[in-house]
């Protein structure tokens, strides 16, 4: 986009420095498999070829009112909430592992116990080949 923008009508560039630009953005663009290309805003192509800082409030090249996290679609990640994270992350393992404990040992005399309960009924107008089918239920 900054090379398009700088073209004057005759397709030339009217200053060598920005002349100089254009040529590093193609070296570096020709250096860098398009897979490979870092698109994170702190370090694109642009950023490398004018070797600048980025600004966290705006994108180089673009309009004033865009900035990186609606041009690259990236969320703002903070320390504050991965730590935040972490900590819930670990509160919710150690109360799963605690429901866990409090299951498996009543798990299986709750099972022995309801099957005590289980009857045989007929379910009616069910009939595979002519036979009816018997169902066990946990009532």
């Amino acid at each position: 986009m900054l090379k398009k923008a700088r073209v004057n009508k005759q397709g030339q560039y009217d200053n060598d420095d920005v002349q100089q630009v254009v040529h590093k953005i193609d070296e570096i663009s020709m250096n860098t498999d398009s897979s490979s290309v870092n698109r994170h805003y702190s370090n694109d192509v642009l950023i490398q070829a004018l070797d600048t800082k980025e600004n966290n409030d705006r994108v180089h090249g673009v309009s004033g009112y865009v900035t990186p996290t609606t041009y690259f679609h990236s969320v703002k990640k903070t320390s504050k909430d991965e730590a935040n994270i972490l900590v819930e992350n670990e509160e919710l393992r150690r109360r799963v592992s605690e429901l866990e404990a409090q299951i498996h040992p009543n798990l299986s005399t709750s099972l022995s116990a309801h099957r005590s309960y289980s009857r045989r009924i007929m379910l009616e107008g069910i009939e595979e080949k002519g036979k009816r089918i018997e169902v066990e239920s946990m009532d």
